[in-house]
């Protein structure tokens, strides 16, 4: 019985200390909430947290002014890392700080080099570049980080022109900023990593067909409606090769070639043919099918196709395409 209550006594006392514990890191958590609240640019704050029971969370939602300043954002940043190195270093954070201009969202836990300050010069300076509408995530991916960049709004296409007629301006941007693998996710336009060729920009920059909206982290994409006639691009870098993806997506056709818009399809892939290096695949999908057609020798792949791809290489030659050297489906390495 001595055992037992001495047991109880003891089981009784970690109760104690563990309320005590969530009791002064609720008292941290929310003396952060309204440090932010109080920092100049701030036109508030929102906050959500589960400290009771490791794992140990909690998530701030930062509505900044729409004239507030890079510093502003930076000193939102600091005070989150500062937080989440020392009092409350075993609380999971997820931070959103955005405008109607901006979003910026990041976890923040002080590991693997991740540098949020940095990230919010960067994100600022895209922003001067590129013009408001930018939505910048930064996922942790142990042990380390990528960025991944995109639209507020999904299917704002202007984001993509801006990008096209400034990259010099976005590649500098990029090039001052920490080394990350970065997945830019526009409308239209996806790629990883730099900024693809400019013969790639020119042709997002030149063809009047539609742009779809692209999807970025936790997006429903049952909630994206593509347009009836669609046109993406997209510039890969994989072990094998560098390969620009040109596709379509023709919802209202049986082939291709009765599609609205297949004949300025066409020359779009007529001028990839002609400008773009590497390797080029055309990606189409109508009503009942789809098929690729890649421009390259296979020398060290199989090439694989099915007869969707074959048909697509026929509507390609139909329409007056020079197909020499492309081969229906793509090369499997």
């Amino acid at each position: 019985m001595l055992l037992t209550g001495c047991s109880f006594a003891e089981q009784y006392q970690q109760v104690v200390d563990d309320i005590s514990h969530t009791q002064q890191l609720q008292a941290d958590f929310d003396r952060l909430v309204g440090d932010i609240r109080e920092q100049d640019g701030v036109e508030s704050v929102s906050a959500d947290s589960a400290l009771a029971f490791a794992p140990r969370s909690a998530s701030i939602a930062v509505r900044m002014r729409a004239e507030s300043s890079p510093a502003q954002w930076r000193a939102v940043a600091d005070s989150v890392m500062v937080a989440a190195a020392a009092e409350l270093a075993e609380v999971e954070f997820e931070v959103a700080q955005q405008t109607d201009a901006l979003h910026l969202e990041y976890p923040a836990a002080v590991v693997a080099g991740l540098e949020v300050e940095a990230e919010v010069e960067l994100a600022a300076r895209l922003e001067e570049a590129i013009g408001p509408g930018l939505e910048v995530h930064l996922i942790r991916a142990a042990p380390s980080w990528s960025r991944v960049i995109g639209a507020i709004d999904r299917a704002d296409t202007s984001v993509t022109h801006a990008l096209v007629a400034n990259t010099d301006a976005v590649r500098a941007a990029v090039a001052s900023a920490p080394e990350l693998t970065t997945q830019w996710l526009l409308p239209g336009l996806s790629f990883m990593g730099g900024l693809p060729p400019d013969a790639v920009l020119a042709l997002v920059g030149q063809s009047d067909l539609a742009l779809p909206p692209n999807i970025l982290p936790g997006d429903d994409d049952s909630g994206l409606e593509l347009p009836d006639e669609a046109v993406w691009f997209g510039y890969h870098l994989n072990d094998a090769a560098e390969s620009v993806v040109i596709g379509a997506l023709f919802s209202h056709a049986d082939t291709p070639s009765e599609a609205e818009g297949w004949a300025r399809f066409l020359q779009l892939v007529s001028t990839a043919v002609s400008t773009v290096d590497g390797v080029l695949i055309v990606n189409v999908q109508w009503a009942t099918s789809g098929g690729i057609v890649s421009r390259t020798t296979c020398v060290d792949g199989i090439p694989t196709a099915t007869a969707g791809d074959d048909a697509l290489l026929d509507s390609l030659a139909s329409g007056g395409l020079e197909i020499t050297g492309m081969i229906a489906g793509y090369c499997a390495t």
